[in-house]
């Protein structure tokens, strides 16, 4: 799960799948921006939310959004990480 698709998201998402540390259907990216989604929609089909889906647990999220947003998604993503969660 990646929180953010803003530029560093996108590089992050972009990088981990041409090493092949992911595949496309491991991915989750959330973007609040419709726009913004619009365009990682592009690139990763079937991989943008505009919310965090609370029916999975991850066990790694990375969280690529300014430090001024944290607090207002820090709640929901507390909600699908468990004590064994990688978050970064």
């Amino acid at each position: 799960l990646i929180v953010g698709g803003g530029n560093m998201g996108e590089a992050l998402a972009k990088g981990m799948l041409s090493a092949g540390l992911l595949e496309p259907r491991q991915l989750t990216i959330i973007e609040k921006s419709r726009d913004r989604s619009l365009h990682l929609q592009s690139i990763f089909p079937d991989c943008i939310s505009e919310e965090v889906p609370k029916d999975f647990e991850y066990e790694t999220v990375i969280i690529a959004v300014k430090p001024t947003d944290f607090p207002l998604i820090a709640k929901s993503v507390s909600q699908v990480i468990s004590s064994r969660s990688l978050v970064i």
